[in-house]
């Protein structure tokens, strides 16, 4: 019975590393479970850290975020050029009403 408990969380700690090289290293989860498998997940894991991403992915992160941080920018200035509808002065950013508006 207990050998077979052992067995069960090895194969769980091998799922972990293969999950966390697909996650989070953009590697493919099946072989570095396999890998895993057959060194132990934790030289596995060492060999992931290694690794690191491939520079195809790294590029493509870079990008996203990029996208993102820009995409930011736009929405912020967005919002500072604003108007309120109902008095026509500037938008507060905090309080999402015009500056100028009675309730604000």
């Amino acid at each position: 019975m207990y050998p077979t408990i052992g067995a069960i969380i090895y194969l769980v700690f091998c799922l972990l590393v293969g999950v966390a090289a697909g996650r989070t290293m953009y590697r493919s989860l099946w072989g570095w479970t396999l890998l895993a498998f057959l060194f132990t997940p934790w030289a596995a894991f060492v060999f992931l850290q290694v690794a690191g991403p491939p520079l195809r992915a790294a590029k493509k992160v870079s990008n996203v975020d990029e996208a993102n941080r820009q995409r930011k920018i736009a929405d912020v200035e967005h919002r500072a050029e604003s108007n309120c509808p109902s008095c026509g002065s500037p938008i507060n950013l905090v309080t999402r009403k015009g500056i100028q508006s009675p309730e604000g």
